[in-house]
């Protein structure tokens, strides 16, 4: 392909009948997709909004915020996998700013259109914002298996098998006001600045000696833990709503924003694993780690040698598409998760062969750009 000069490569969807076919087809009767895996892409780009202004040509400072991508995510596998019962999935590197999260469960590659646009409206809650920029997750919060009821920080029972518990405010205790700087640490309130829009989006009002405690405080960590103490002396009814608002705020800044147009549509294309993005030089690779990911060690150069990582990485893919098809052929159902995951699993969910791994007659139908 070098050879030839082809700078980027993309695949798409299977369709009904080979593509060197598409010109013979009339305009009333052309070829159609049949299908494709569910992918869901998150890049930093769409996260300005949340005070995230990540140049996609500063690669380092991309690589600084690839937590966030990260832990985008890990949520969609999550809610993907417990509500969706979906079993195979595979993580990649985009290359530059962000990932993509392929769904290969047979039942996915056929999800039509229609369906694949439901699936991302429920992973996406609404996106009208206020005017701080706060989106509302008051819904979500309150509901026991995302949030834990009226307060989502309290570990009840119910509350620490929850997703914000689990993922979202565990991540922004140990990632989000890290440090920018320390591996993983994001700095979100690292700055005076930073401080003073959490608190605004948040719309919290302490009295003007408080807000200069948390603005005075030598670390993020301080400061979180003087937001914290400062909601906690608050009238009982205040309180609640300085906690969900609060809440509100962590989910606005965290909450992963699939790009649309690639999940709905079968017959989009999308960079295949293990290519090589045109503009870092950087190869698209699967992450089977992906808090321990580190974009600018674990993604090598094509025009470097080959690291042991690199040839270890290609090792682990062939072993789950060899674990795919054979969980595939042998019809089982919780082969291919681990056993604390399968019994969130429904029984009668098919477990489909991986297209990843697609007959030649397939091949010929796939589009590629």
């Amino acid at each position: 392909m070098a050879e030839k000069g082809v700078g980027k490569l993309n695949v798409g969807c299977v369709f009904d009948s080979a593509v060197s076919q598409r010109w013979k087809r009339s305009l009333s009767n052309p070829i159609l997709p049949k299908q494709r895996e569910f992918v869901i892409d998150i890049d930093l780009d769409d996260y300005s909004s949340a005070g995230f202004n990540i140049d996609k040509n500063d690669l380092p400072e991309c690589d600084v915020h690839w937590p966030l991508v990260a832990i985008g995510l890990m949520i969609c596998k999550e809610i993907l996998q417990t509500t969706f019962g979906f079993q195979k999935f595979l993580c990649v590197y985009s290359g530059r700013r962000g990932g993509h999260l392929w769904v290969c469960d047979d039942r996915a590659c056929q999800l039509s259109d229609e369906a694949r646009s439901a699936i991302i409206k429920f992973l996406t809650p609404n996106e009208r914002e206020n005017e701080h920029g706060l989106r509302p997750f008051r819904f979500l919060l309150n509901y026991p298996t995302f949030g834990s009821g009226e307060n989502p920080l309290f570990k009840s029972e119910i509350g620490k098998q929850s997703v914000f518990q689990r993922f979202i405010y565990k991540f922004w205790r140990k990632f989000a006001i890290q440090a920018k700087g320390v591996k993983g640490g994001l700095g979100l309130l690292d700055s005076r600045f930073e401080r003073q829009r959490f608190m605004k989006m948040a719309d919290l009002r302490f009295e003007t000696i408080d807000v200069a405690r948390v603005y005075q405080a030598n670390t993020g960590r301080d400061a979180w833990q003087s937001i914290q103490e400062n909601i906690g002396v608050q009238p009982e009814h205040f309180r609640a709503l300085a906690v969900i608002r609060t809440c509100e705020t962590i989910c606005t800044m965290l909450w992963p924003r699939p790009d649309v147009s690639v999940s709905v549509h079968m017959n989009h294309t999308l960079k295949s694993p293990y290519s090589v993005h045109p503009g870092t030089g950087r190869v698209s690779v699967p992450i089977f780690n992906i808090l321990e990911f580190d974009p600018a060690i674990d993604s090598p150069l094509a025009t470097e040698p080959i690291p042991p990582s690199f040839a270890k990485n290609i090792v682990e893919f062939r072993r789950v598409m060899d674990h795919w098809a054979t969980s595939s052929a042998t019809s089982s159902v919780t082969s291919a998760v681990p056993s604390s995951v399968s019994s969130a699993v429904p029984p009668v969910v098919p477990s489909g062969l991986a297209p990843a791994q697609p007959s030649a007659k397939a091949l010929g139908k796939r589009k590629a750009t």
